[in-house]
């Protein structure tokens, strides 16, 4: 039997606007980032500085801070034990880059929406 607090429109759309869409993994955003960049996912993760690896680098911890709820220790770890002040100088890195790069702003939407987009349709 249902509540008189039940909200009959919930039921209405709940195959279209889930209740609460599951955030990614730090993993799939690493990935999908790798994919998208055209990188080893293990050189991503290294510690080599070329900006042909740190850039793609820079981008998933940007997107890790922005669609996960870690830490930022929490991803520098993740990210070959790099420290929580490398994460912060990613994301005012990207940050900056986007307002001046269509390319990567291009690519960075790109993987917000597949990530945010996908789960709001699953």
């Amino acid at each position: 039997m249902k509540r008189w607090t039940d909200d009959p429109c919930d039921e209405v759309s709940a195959p279209w606007f889930p209740a609460s869409a599951t955030a990614p993994m730090i993993d799939d955003i690493q990935r999908a980032v790798a994919l998208a960049f055209h990188v080893d996912l293990g050189e991503m993760k290294g510690q080599r500085r070329l900006r042909e690896f740190a850039r793609p680098r820079q981008v998933a911890m940007y997107l890790a801070r922005r669609l996960t709820r870690r830490s930022l220790p929490e991803i520098g770890i993740r990210f070959g034990g790099r420290d929580h002040t490398t994460v912060i100088h990613a994301v005012k890195q990207i940050e900056k880059l986007r307002k001046i790069d269509v390319d990567l702003d291009g690519r960075v939407r790109t993987l917000i929406w597949h990530f945010e987009g996908a789960a709001a349709w699953q």
